[in-house]
């Protein structure tokens, strides 16, 4: 993959973030086997890092502030194998793990059981 397809990718990662920002969006990506998508390419460490890290930072993005994907994403487990593949493999100052990470402390069953 050269750098200008590299560029087009993350724009399009971009353009999926933005779009993802509606909660009906999100669920409706989460619902058609985006997220899966998004795991099944972070995990291809062919790839640049800075494309699996961009998927990463969209992933935490859409679980951000909805509820109901941190919570299939959570009982999935997605968030702490998503983690550990990207501290295992990326180097750099990347804010994907603050994001993922940030997406997990989010998700506390007791807050929404009170």
């Amino acid at each position: 993959m050269d750098e200008a397809e590299e560029e087009a990718c993350i724009d399009k990662i971009e353009e999926v973030k933005d779009i993802t920002e509606q909660v009906d969006m999100a669920e409706t990506f989460v619902k058609l086997g985006g997220l899966d998508c998004f795991i099944g390419l972070i995990r291809k460490r062919m790839l640049p890092s800075t494309l699996r890290a961009s998927l990463a930072t969209a992933f935490g993005s859409i679980c951000q502030n909805h509820v109901k994907i941190q919570d299939s994403v959570y009982k999935a487990s997605f968030i702490d194998m998503l983690y550990e593949e990207l501290m295992s493999t990326l180097a750099g100052p990347w804010g994907a793990e603050a994001d993922l990470l940030a997406s997990k402390v989010r998700y506390t069953p007791l807050i929404y059981s009170v």
